[in-house]
């Protein structure tokens, strides 16, 4: 037992390729995951539209950068993602027009705007939070299944690649293809057309 132990730990230690897609590859996927999903230290934008002097100046408090527009380019700030959310006011009534209800930017401009609304005298007015993409009640799979989607098929690629090339590595095919009379490119281009005929 103690001797196939060894054996087995003496292989592992002498191909590198190996130890590094076991120690490498997992800190590499999860800085990718970190990447996705970010974290709480983001400042949203908000712009501002026919908001009163006293309102604006109690939002710049906030914790959000603030961005004054006219109300005729907002919505197109919000499709481009120059703003996370546009802050008006009509008929004495606050909206919130948000780009999407996500988990970290629309809740911190919520309790933005909601803070102000009570840190003001009198600040009990109502306000009205609408999206631009998708709704309030949507569900957590919905919101992040398009990320999973990028991160599950990036996961089953890379260990399918790991698998295949530890196997060419085991059974000597490349050796095989350098000692054959083909170019490089076309031992690559027979890859690719194998990939796109399965």
């Amino acid at each position: 037992m103690v001797a196939i132990i060894i054996r087995i730990a003496r292989q592992l230690f002498n191909d590198k390729r190996s130890l590094a897609l076991m120690l490498f590859a997992p800190m590499f996927i999860m800085t990718f995951l970190y990447l996705i999903f970010g974290d709480n230290v983001y400042k949203p934008k908000l712009a501002l539209v026919d908001i009163p002097s006293q309102m604006e100046s109690a939002i710049r408090k906030q914790d959000v950068v603030i961005v004054k527009v006219d109300s005729s380019n907002s919505d197109k700030l919000i499709e481009d993602g120059k703003v996370d959310g546009v802050l008006s006011m009509k008929a004495g009534v606050l909206n919130l027009h948000l780009q999407k209800a996500d988990a970290v930017k629309a809740p911190k401009l919520t309790r933005a705007v909601s803070d102000t609304l009570k840190s003001m005298s009198g600040g009990s007015g109502a306000l009205v939070v609408d999206y631009h993409y998708g709704s309030a009640d949507e569900s957590a799979f919905k919101s992040l299944g398009y990320m999973f989607l990028g991160v599950f098929s990036f996961f089953f690629v890379f260990l399918i690649s790991g698998v295949s090339f530890i196997k060419e590595r085991i059974f000597g095919t490349v050796e095989r293809f350098m000692l054959a009379p083909v170019s490089r490119y076309q031992v690559v281009g027979g890859y690719w057309v194998l990939v796109f005929l399965l």
